[in-house]
């Protein structure tokens, strides 16, 4: 079976249940392969950017990224942002996938 098979829609889905040594030792992958142990990046710390991430989506696709109590202005968005989300989501999934890869 593949990592997506057994993990990957409970992940995308509900984060929340994922168990924090996944978030902990995913933390730890990205910290040593993306940041070369320069930052501090911890398991609460990426669960909560993953949660940001995945909330703002849920806004775009479900709200129309409208303001709350607002029709017709949308949240501000821009190019940075963007690219700093998908560069956040390519981390987690990498991270993610080596971790349970290893688990299995």
């Amino acid at each position: 079976m593949s990592t997506q098979t057994d993990h990957g829609h409970g992940l995308i889905s509900r984060p929340e249940l994922t168990p924090d040594a996944v978030w902990y030792e995913a933390a730890g992958w990205i910290n040593q392969s993306f940041f070369q142990g320069r930052t501090s990046l911890n398991e609460k710390k990426l669960r909560s950017r993953y949660l940001e991430i995945t909330q703002r989506r849920n806004k775009i696709a479900h709200d129309a990224d409208l303001i709350d109590g607002e029709l017709e202005q949308r949240r501000p968005i821009d190019q940075a942002s963007v690219s700093d989300a998908i560069d956040w989501i390519e981390r987690i999934a990498l991270a993610v996938a080596q971790v349970l890869d290893d688990q299995g």
